[in-house]
């Protein structure tokens, strides 16, 4: 004989309507299975909040926290004496002649959220963990904000790393003013506003994000705390009846209605994630960019072997710098406008507060290019920051490919009652991605944080230094514009202010 639904047995609610998420038919979705017992719709219950992973899973979550914190250990360990020995810094607060510019370090907030990360994501691992214990299970409190705030540092990491990236090589960042052609880098906005739109972007993303977010978390807690009170109340209860179930239906229902929320939340994240991708991939593409120039500019400078050869390079601009606390002024005897326009300088103050907070700080011997060679030490380091702006981009997608496909399943699997799969592979994933990549990026960046040859290139002191400037009529390869960096003594170079014409063109002692 068929057995006799439950809906027919009890005067039970209808199931709510779909939201835009569900996926499920009406005949499956949100339906209470055929109980026989008060045991039965608890273990029902309780499938809702307390997620029994296999012991394999189990274990898997535990070796990988442990690494985590192993990967976090290190991190540790390698940049405090950094730190100490003044080679980093978080941020730096650079003068220029429009106004001061917040300067983060290359690297160094990366490391810092980075290993926040770690640390709250192996803390979620073991509180999870140590809840869903199979002698005394029961819920996370407040699971939607760990699941979903957890996840900030690592964000405001690639952020960071992205904000570096555009001052990657500031004017003035040491005592050293590497002018490029408008074509390369367009100052649009003023300092104060460059700075404003750097900081209070995060901030209204990740206020975006924590609206729905909280929403969510009230929700659920909504629901835990509905469950505490049916076991008050039925957990004793010797037989099924209309209030036992109707008080699981509705329970059932606020937990749709959070993950709705937190559904939201992952296309939110989603979306975040790979807007930063791409920003990161554009000031990196940048930087590198850049720096290659300013390798090229170097490697010229050296086999140049004079600074002004014998035979006259056109469209020559000539600048005499002294000690920078004996500049005051720039002043060009130039007749072409035009062609003054393409130096600039900045009158660079050295902060005598080198110890302050964690300003400053390289040391000053430790970023000349002494050895500078044929720019294979160079070549080098630009491979492997090319390398790991690779992987950051590539990282940045995978994880919001899994917040995307998490979000769009959520519903579905709450829907059914088996979220235990979703919730284990998907928490398991994104763990094993960041541990890897951080592994990954850490060992390129101890590579990096050793080589005087980037330390140079990304914050160093020169002497000299040649950019390609505006190309003329004739070869661009031709034109160069020639800077001399803040030094001990002065130098002085001719001004071509056209092909007949030669002018010499002073600029401060």
């Amino acid at each position: 004989m068929a057995t006799t639904s439950i809906y027919d047995r009890f005067h039970l609610l209808p199931p709510p309507p779909p939201t835009i998420f569900s996926r499920q038919p009406a005949s499956v979705r949100m339906r209470l299975p055929d109980f026989d017992t008060v045991p039965d719709a608890q273990a029902f219950l309780d499938k809702m909040f307390i997620w029994q992973h296999s012991k394999g899973m189990t274990v898997a979550r535990i070796v990988s926290a442990c690494l985590s914190i192993a990967l976090l250990l290190v991190c540790i360990g390698i940049k405090i004496p950094q730190y100490t020995q003044k080679r980093l810094w978080l941020f730096r607060l650079v003068q220029t002649s429009r106004g001061t510019i917040i300067l983060p370090c290359v690297n160094a907030l990366f490391s810092v959220f980075g290993s926040t990360f770690l640390l709250l994501n192996s803390t979620f691992v073991f509180l999870e963990v140590s809840s869903f214990d199979r002698k005394s299970p029961k819920p996370i409190e407040n699971f939607v904000s760990w699941m979903i705030f957890h996840f900030i540092p690592l964000w405001c990491a690639a952020y960071a790393q992205a904000w570096s990236n555009a001052f990657g090589r500031v004017p003035g960042s040491r005592h050293y003013e590497l002018s490029f052609h408008p074509r390369f880098r367009r100052d649009t906005l003023s300092p104060l506003a460059t700075n404003t739109l750097w900081i209070a972007s995060p901030v209204v993303l990740l206020s975006l994000l924590a609206i729905p977010t909280c929403r969510s978390n009230t929700l659920y807690e909504q629901a835990r705390h509905g469950r505490e009170a049916w076991l008050v109340r039925f957990g004793n209860a010797s037989e099924l009846s209309d209030d036992l179930l109707m008080d699981i239906q509705r329970i059932w229902q606020d937990l749709q209605q959070s993950f709705c929320y937190l559904t939201i939340c992952f296309i939110l994240w989603t979306v975040i994630a790979m807007g930063e991708a791409v920003l990161y991939a554009l000031l990196s593409s940048r930087l590198i960019r850049q720096l290659h120039v300013h390798l090229a500019a170097l490697l010229h400078l050296k086999h140049s072997r004079e600074i002004v050869p014998t035979v006259r390079i056109e469209n020559i601009t000539v600048v005499t710098i002294g000690p920078a606390d004996k500049v005051s002024a720039l002043p060009l005897h130039c007749k072409s406008p035009e062609r003054a326009r393409c130096v600039s300088y900045m009158n660079h103050t050295t902060d005598q507060r080198q110890d302050v907070l964690l300003f400053p700080p390289v040391a000053p011997g430790a970023t000349w290019h002494k050895a500078l060679g044929d720019g294979h030490s160079f070549q080098s380091v630009l491979r492997i920051y090319s390398a790991q702006s690779v992987i950051f981009v590539v990282a940045s997608f995978l994880y919001g490919a899994i917040s995307l496909t998490v979000g769009l399943l959520l519903i579905d699997a709450l829907e059914r009652n088996e979220i235990e799969r979703l919730e284990s592979w998907g928490l398991f994933l994104a763990q094993m991605f960041a541990f890897l990549m951080g592994l990954t990026l850490t060992a390129l960046e101890v590579f990096l944080d050793k080589s005087d040859a980037f330390l140079a290139l990304m914050h160093g002191d020169y002497h000299q230094g040649i950019v390609q400037g505006v190309s003329s009529s004739r070869s661009a390869s031709r034109s160069a514009l020639v800077l001399s960096a803040v030094g001990s003594s002065t130098t002085s170079l001719p001004f071509t202010a056209d092909d007949d014409t030669e002018q010499g063109c002073n600029v401060g002692k």
